[in-house]
């Protein structure tokens, strides 16, 4: 049963945070909190990593358990579907929601002319057939591509360090907003709580008792990721044109140049990044997909990978008209419920907690 190595959690989560804030999150942070997303992300961090410690040690209460298994024990059946069938749909949309900003991205940049849902279909099938595959190719997936990651962000964040205008980090010190700060530390808050993942499938990692220890070395690593491209975009257009970009760093990307016989690198990053956000999309719909099977008693999440997938795809289509109602969405509601699903295991660590005392108390 257990299969996935600490080494591998680290490499996946890096890639699994890293893939939406580069791609899509930069311009969200930048308009919630300018040059404060420096603090956005250490403070962001800070609650994400409490958020999962509290997940990770009600996990390991039951490290040998599924939560879909024994959950009806603490709550009872009548309210333990319900609440699974919540971690199911978000896990399904959120699949669907960055399947969806990938789609705009690829269109709208690199594919123009091509029908939305080709992209989407494309992605979304070669997602079922990994899910099919088990959650263990996922994560050595996650693990052979991440050295590619590691370099690629290292050469762009090198040669955009040629292009920026080094007075404006003084900006980083001196624009302090402590509403703006909490504006964007709650949606990194909410990406990291979607880690909490984790917890669904706890008995298939080995010496899960680490697990929090290789989660926190990935936030650490994936926070230094991202900063070391969201610091450079915001030194070479200001937090004000930063904010007015649709992709920031891609139009930051774009300055880069390696002589004449290679004027524009985007697309061999672009390539190199786009399987981050597959191995993203996996993890979200395997995770739908296993809660589901548990439920209904099935052996295997076979069964159900292609009708996931084609609901996946269906959903990314009729989520939103366009890019700017997906962002509306994104800055209104999709945080908030994102945190109150991942709260899910929360609630559950607070009603086995009270039942735990009652009982110690009911014996003397």
């Amino acid at each position: 049963m257990e299969r996935i190595t600490q080494s591998q959690i680290v490499m996946l989560f890096v890639i699994f945070f890293y893939s939406s804030i580069a791609g899509f999150m930069i311009r969200p942070l930048a308009k919630a909190s300018g040059y404060g997303s420096l603090w956005v992300m250490l403070a962001g961090g800070a609650l994400g990593l409490g958020w999962i410690y509290l997940s990770v040690a009600f996990a390991k209460r039951r490290p040998d358990g599924y939560l879909a298994d024994y959950g009806r024990e603490i709550v009872g059946r009548w309210l333990h579907v319900p609440l699974m069938l919540v971690i199911v749909f978000f896990a399904l949309q959120l699949s669907a929601f960055v399947l969806r900003e990938y789609q705009d991205f690829m269109v709208q940049n690199y594919l123009p002319g091509t029908p939305d849902w080709v992209v989407s279909g494309m992605l979304g099938i070669s997602a079922a057939f990994a899910v099919r595959s088990g959650i263990e190719v996922i994560f050595r997936f996650a693990q052979g591509i991440f050295i590619l990651v590691v370099v690629s962000i290292a050469v762009t964040t090198a040669m955009l360090g040629y292009q920026v205008d080094g007075h404006r980090a003084i900006g980083f010190f001196t624009r302090f907003d402590v509403r703006e700060i909490w504006e964007g530390a709650y949606m990194v808050c909410a990406l990291y709580a979607e880690w909490v993942m984790v917890v669904l499938f706890f008995p298939k990692l080995k010496e899960s008792g680490r697990t929090f220890r290789s989660l926190t070395g990935a936030a650490l690593l994936g926070t230094l990721f991202v900063l070391m491209l969201q610091v450079p975009t915001l030194l070479l257009f200001g937090s004000e044109l930063t904010t007015n970009l649709t992709y920031p760093l891609l139009e930051a990307v774009r300055y880069i140049r390696f002589g004449d016989f290679l004027e524009n690198i985007d697309p061999m990053l672009v390539a190199i990044w786009t399987t981050c956000i597959y191995i993203k999309v996996c993890l979200c719909l395997y995770v739908s997909v296993f809660v589901l099977s548990r439920l209904l008693r099935l052996d295997s999440v076979r069964p159900l990978a292609f009708a996931a997938s084609a609901l996946m795809i269906g959903l990314s289509q009729q989520m939103a008209h366009d890019s700017i109602e997906l962002n509306d969405y994104l800055q209104n509601a999709a945080m908030t419920f994102g945190l109150a699903a991942m709260g899910v295991p929360l609630f559950y660590y607070a009603i086995d907690s009270l039942k735990s005392r009652w009982l110690a108390e009911k014996r003397h």
